[in-house]
């Protein structure tokens, strides 16, 4: 039986520290940090793992830059288009045409993407 919390002092620190240096963001390392050991468990529960520190840190490695990667690719759609809080969408206007935005003109504003 493996003592987990053993593994964890042991390498703990090694897995925030790679995290936090990639990420810089502490939410995001106490996310990944965590998901790091969930997967860790998850492979050792198939099969026994020889070299703990180096699975560590390959796993907080790619943890942390396919994080990286997801906060970069995400779009807030303020940003995209922003509206006057006080106007519905409908009666809003398309910032490229000025012309009211519709159905059909959001359908359009789609098809650009």
């Amino acid at each position: 039986m493996l003592d987990w919390e053993a593994v964890i002092d042991e390498h703990g620190p090694l897995v925030l520290r790679i995290s936090w240096r990639i990420l810089g963001h502490a939410s995001d390392v106490e996310d990944n940090v965590q998901e790091v050991f969930l997967d860790a468990y998850r492979l050792h529960a198939k099969e026994p793992i020889r070299h703990w520190r180096g699975l560590l840190r390959r796993l907080a490695t790619l943890g942390a830059l396919a994080r990286l990667h997801r906060r970069r690719n995400d779009v807030r759609l303020d940003d995209v288009m922003p509206l006057d809080r006080g106007e519905l969408p409908e009666q809003s206007a398309s910032p490229r045409t000025g012309k009211p935005l519709t159905l059909e003109t959001g359908k359009g504003l789609i098809g650009l993407m």
